[in-house]
C-alpha cells in the first residue's frame, strides 16, 4: 500500500508538461491583442519568430554565440524544396540572432516541419528543426495586426 501512495505522491508532485501537440504550436507574442510576433520554439530551445515590430521579418534565435554584423550563407528546408537564404546576426552577445534573408519563407510552410542549414562561426554544420503546426494562423494574426 505504502509504494502505491509514494508513486501518487510523486506523480502528483511531478511539474506538468504541456500535451505534445501544444508544446510545439506556434504562439503570439505578447497577447492575442496585439501580436507583434509569431513564434515556435523546438526542444532545444531554439526559436523561429515572425517579427513584425517595424517591418516583418523572420529570425532564427540559437543557443550559438555570434558576432554583430557577420552574415552567412544557410539553407531553408521545406517539404516541397529547399530555398538558399541568408543569415545576418543582429548583435553580439551568447545568443545568436539571425534576420533571415531571401525569399518569403511562407511557400516553405508546407506540411509538419521547416528545416535551417547553417555553418555554425566554428564551421560545424548545424541543422535546426521546428514545427510548423498553427504557423499559418499566428502569421496571418500577426500581419494582420502590422498591416493597421
Amino acid at each position: 500500500m505504502f509504494p502505491m501512495i509514494a508513486a501518487m505522491a510523486i506523480a502528483a508532485a511531478a511539474p506538468s508538461t504541456p500535451a505534445p501537440d501544444q508544446a510545439s504550436r506556434w504562439l503570439l507574442y505578447p497577447d492575442a491583442q496585439r501580436p507583434l510576433m509569431a513564434y515556435v520554439a523546438n526542444e532545444g530551445g531554439d526559436q523561429l519568430q515572425l517579427d513584425c515590430t517595424q517591418t516583418c521579418k523572420y529570425r532564427l534565435v540559437l543557443a550559438i554565440p555570434c558576432i554583430g554584423g557577420t552574415t552567412m550563407p544557410g539553407i531553408a528546408n521545406g517539404e516541397a524544396k529547399d530555398v538558399p537564404v541568408s543569415l545576418t546576426c543582429r548583435r553580439d552577445g551568447k545568443w545568436m540572432i539571425l534576420d533571415i534573408d531571401g525569399p518569403d519563407l511562407g511557400e516553405l510552410f508546407v506540411g509538419d516541419k521547416i528545416a535551417f542549414g547553417m555553418t555554425s562561426p566554428d564551421e560545424l554544420i548545424s541543422i535546426k528543426r521546428f514545427s510548423l503546426a498553427g504557423a499559418k494562423e499566428a502569421i496571418a494574426a500577426v500581419k494582420a495586426q502590422a498591416a493597421h
